[in-house]
């Protein structure tokens, strides 16, 4: 890995746009998916720009599988909505155009009001200052990490503290460090070291450090992501060989989920007790109770989920049958009855290059309620190198009847923000 810049530059001199750039960047967003296979596809592509071809994206995802419609009430979107798709699942609204969602009605939701004038998320504090051991919160609603700057983070008084130096372990690379990971409740935040997982409850600013079991200690080409279980007393690490559970009294032991080597981020935690696990090979999703799977139901082929509610929601590319026949690949978020695989609603977006999808720029990144999905979403044309400074949105999907809310913008750097949703209203 310590070379791909280099092979890049040697295979790209001919290429006069900053396909190197490109590619690492989305390489990096890749990563949110938890695959070690993103390596090797990575080092593919340099291969295949060396043969002619610099366009990033074009191939289609091979894990698309036909989904059929569901008996669920048609919706309307906001903004200005297209035509529905012909031949569209009830469950299924309008076509949508993330490029269209600074003109989106800001969210009335409480977290609003700690943002800043016109909806701007940005940390108000320097690097280092206000640190949360000298000035506690009694929950963090944002962590927002960022190179050079460590891990700062906004409380429910709206007030920005700094995170501790155990946290501060972002460097310039292609591979940076796993996002960081909030309780539940808010009161403790998590990231992976190479010293181990370092907790802060940011209620006292103690921070402590869990040791990593010999099978998961460094090196690696990048960290195992970090899920918190339920009752917030435990983690699950996301190793790509098979995840793990590691308690916060230093016990760990592998998961009892069932293992696909290379495939991380599978997995929708309940915030009350259920684990849903995305059975990819089988299109299933897997629901288990402790160290019990109770229930395996039909499931479109999802990655980023998130649980809640007795619902999953989740970034699809997958879709394509709830598309006209000419209209080309279709992503966007979807809701699914974790009891029935039921598809409760989807919002299709044209992808053709899979920006949203596999490339990471829609994340569901929790519920604000049964009738709200909060998404991360970086607007990207696929035929367009990302520019050095973009704008990314938190955005509330209300998929009852179809309509996109702007909670926050900010720069690049939101797209590696963590949030606590429970806290956001």
């Amino acid at each position: 890995m310590t070379d791909m810049r280099a092979a890049f530059r040697a295979a790209t001199d001919h290429v006069t746009v900053d396909l190197e750039a490109a590619v690492l960047g989305e390489a990096r967003r890749r990563r949110r998916r938890g695959r070690a296979i993103a390596v090797a596809g990575a080092a593919a592509f340099v291969v295949l720009v060396a043969a002619g071809i610099a366009q990033i994206g074009d191939v289609p995802d091979a894990r698309r599988a036909d989904v059929g419609p569901v008996d669920t009430p048609s919706t309307d979107a906001v903004a200005t909505p297209p035509a529905t798709v012909e031949g569209a699942g009830a469950a299924t609204q309008p076509v949508w155009d993330p490029f269209d969602l600074p003109a989106a009605p800001l969210s009335d939701v409480e977290f609003t009001s700690l943002v800043g004038s016109g909806g701007r998320l940005q940390p108000d504090i320097e690097p280092g200052a206000n640190p949360v051991g000298e000035d506690p919160m009694s929950g963090v609603v944002v962590a927002w990490p960022e190179v050079g700057a460590g891990v700062r983070l906004l409380g429910t008084d709206g007030r920005w503290r700094s995170a501790p130096a155990a946290f501060a372990i972002l460097e310039e690379t292609p591979y940076p460090a796993a996002p960081v990971a909030i309780s539940a409740d808010g009161t403790r935040v998590a990231v992976s070291t190479d010293a181990g997982i370092s907790v802060l409850d940011v209620t006292t600013g103690e921070v402590a450090v869990l040791d990593w079991p010999a099978e998961l200690a460094p090196p690696w080409d990048y960290a195992p992501e970090l899920r918190w279980l339920s009752d917030d007393d435990a983690l699950l690490a996301l190793h790509w060989s098979e995840p793990w559970v590691i308690g916060l009294d230093g016990d760990a032991r592998p998961a009892d989920y069932g293992t696909q080597e290379g495939v991380t981020d599978v997995f929708g935690i309940d915030p009350d007790g259920p684990v849903h696990q995305n059975d990819y090979p089988r299109s299933t999703l897997v629901t288990w109770d402790g160290e019990r799977a109770v229930r395996e139901v039909p499931f479109p082929q999802c990655e980023r989920l998130v649980a809640a509610h007795g619902l999953v929601a989740c970034t699809t590319g997958s879709l394509d049958s709830y598309s006209a026949p000419d209209a080309g690949p279709r992503s966007g978020p979807v809701v699914v009855d974790a009891a029935t695989g039921d598809i409760v609603a989807y919002a299709p977006i044209d992808d053709r290059g899979a920006v949203y999808s596999d490339n990471g720029r829609l994340t569901a990144m929790g519920f604000l309620d049964p009738d709200t999905v909060v998404l991360k979403v970086g607007p990207r044309d696929h035929e367009v190198p990302t520019p050095p400074a973009e704008t990314w949105h938190l955005v509330a999907w209300r998929y009852g009847d179809g309509a996109f809310e702007r909670i926050a913008s900010g720069d690049q750097h939101l797209a590696d923000i963590s949030i606590a949703p429970s806290l956001m209203d």
